[in-house]
């Protein structure tokens, strides 16, 4: 629910109000950034509702599947963004940190199924 809502309501007020934003608070050498500040919106939302199934693995009590769901979503983010940060520079960074959220989500959810019925670690 807040990961929708911070999606629904960040991505449009970012578009508005984004511009108005960088040109106010932002050093004039990063202001036409207002994609990447876009990209982190859509990462913070995602970044949110993978937490919560985080949370949900460890009331499950899944300690070990969640630690190697974590590794890899993070290895996962670190070699995205070695082939996209020479390239893209920060936007690639922003895409990285996106893909990283999006895989920590994948991969949150799969030691939920795993560990379903299984004894706890």
């Amino acid at each position: 629910m807040l990961a929708a809502l911070i999606a629904v309501i960040g991505l449009p007020v970012g578009i508005v109000v984004g511009k108005r934003f960088t040109n106010s608070f932002i050093p004039s050498g990063v202001r036409n950034y207002l994609g990447v500040l876009l990209i982190m919106i859509a990462t913070t939302s995602v970044g949110a509702a993978a937490s919560f199934l985080g949370y949900g693995v460890t009331a499950a009590r899944c300690f070990r599947l969640q630690l190697f769901a974590m590794a890899a979503a993070s290895a996962g983010t670190g070699v995205v963004a070695f082939f996209l940060v020479p390239r893209l520079g920060i936007v690639g960074a922003a895409w990285s940190l996106y893909g990283g959220c999006t895989g920590a989500g994948d991969d949150v959810r799969l030691p939920v199924v795993e560990c379903d019925g299984a004894r706890p670690d």
